[in-house]
């Protein structure tokens, strides 16, 4: 079972490190811009979702808009989610050398970046026509991080070369032994067989504790 799960999570992180690989070559070349958005309604609130996601010239930068707008009614929430449909939206342009999200500091030169800010949105004042829907009051809450891409390959990319290296040594190991190698060098043990001349690498079966 543990095989498995290991398995799974080396080739989940070698996917991953090829996707990032392909969204950063890409980058180069072209600028890809996803969004999509959503909302629910609870009692006389509807808050909704607006995400955003960019990838270009080796940075990632996702952001997210949570908007809350409370009605007279519940009725006027529920008509208000059933107008807004979800959304999504993909839209490619060219390249835009640099980071996505300029700065001053030498993270922000390096593309990372991160901001969080929230407060209260502007709401329609005086009588109400007939059958309109506008909110009483509205608040926000969205962040935005950037990121550059290249953390994130060699992050994935780890466990899929430790995997590949930790194979490696043990099949070399395997194939030394059945030629009647140092497990260590590789210098032939047939006229030596308890000891390596070479490293000085002890036979496994005299290192071995003796048994009564």
């Amino acid at each position: 079972m543990k095989r498995v799960l290991l398995k799974t999570f080396v080739f989940a992180s070698l996917l991953l490190c090829v996707m990032s690989l392909v969204a950063t070559a890409r980058g180069f070349s072209a600028m890809e811009h996803l969004t999509w958005s959503d909302g629910s309604a609870q009692g006389t609130r509807y808050t909704s979702y607006n995400h955003e996601l960019a990838v270009n010239w080796g940075w990632v930068a996702f952001g997210r808009r949570k908007t809350i707008s409370t009605f007279d009614s519940s009725e006027e929430a529920a008509e208000t989610r059933r107008r807004i449909p979800r959304r999504f939206n993909r839209n490619s342009g060219p390249a835009l050398r640099g980071p996505l999200i300029p700065g001053r500091s030498l993270l922000n030169r390096l593309g990372f970046f991160y901001e969080h800010t929230t407060g209260q949105l502007p709401v329609p004042s005086g009588p109400k026509v007939i059958h309109e829907i506008r909110p009483i009051a509205a608040s926000f809450d969205e962040f935005l991080v950037s990121a550059p891409l290249w953390p994130l390959v060699l992050a994935a990319g780890l466990p899929p070369a430790a995997w590949w290296l930790a194979r490696r040594r043990r099949r070399r190991r395997e194939r030394r032994a059945a030629l009647g190698l140092c497990l260590r060098c590789g210098y032939d043990l047939r006229a030596s067989p308890e000891r390596c001349p070479e490293c000085g690498r002890v036979s496994e079966r005299l290192q071995l504790p003796a048994t009564t």
